[in-house]
């Protein structure tokens, strides 16, 4: 996959998330690609694109982790209902995916709603013969995550 691609999906996790939660967020890791079957953290956020481009992007993070997320955007660090952080999530991702989508070089891209899955022992599988670039990310507090983007030119 180009960088092209997913970087703009990057930028946008990390513009939204100061912007929207207050939390400084920066790369943890060098991007990477899986093209087997991938575990994934306790939450996944997952949407779908189509246009000039076709996939999916999805963040996938422990429990805490996305707890503290959704709590510094929602304004309640003490958020503990695991239904207000499952809307939560796909909010924060709905939002980075359409920031994510203007900086793409295709016009007309358009996006799914999200879905949110939670549970142990969670294992993605990517779309057959488009690989996913795994981008390890880290909060300012500590916590980690993946921005995982799976994506050909259609």
């Amino acid at each position: 996959m180009k960088q092209q691609h997913y970087e703009p999906f990057v930028e946008a996790t990390v513009e939204t998330l100061e912007m929207m939660c207050g939390m400084s967020v920066t790369r943890a890791g060098d991007a990477y690609e899986a093209k087997n079957i991938l575990p994934a953290y306790g939450i996944i956020a997952v949407m779908g694109f189509s246009g000039g481009l076709r996939g999916m992007v999805l963040l996938t993070m422990p429990m805490p982790v996305a707890r503290a997320m959704v709590g510094a955007f929602v304004g309640d660090p003490n958020i503990a209902d695991e239904s207000d952080i499952s809307d939560g999530m796909g909010e924060v991702l709905n939002i980075l995916a359409g920031a994510a989508t203007a900086k793409l070089p295709f016009p007309g891209m358009k996006i799914s709603l999200p879905m949110v899955l939670m549970g142990k022992d969670q294992h993605l599988a990517g779309q057959h013969g488009i690989p996913w670039v795994v981008i390890p990310m880290r909060m300012q507090t500590g916590g980690e995550f993946d921005i995982r983007v799976s994506m050909a030119e259609a």
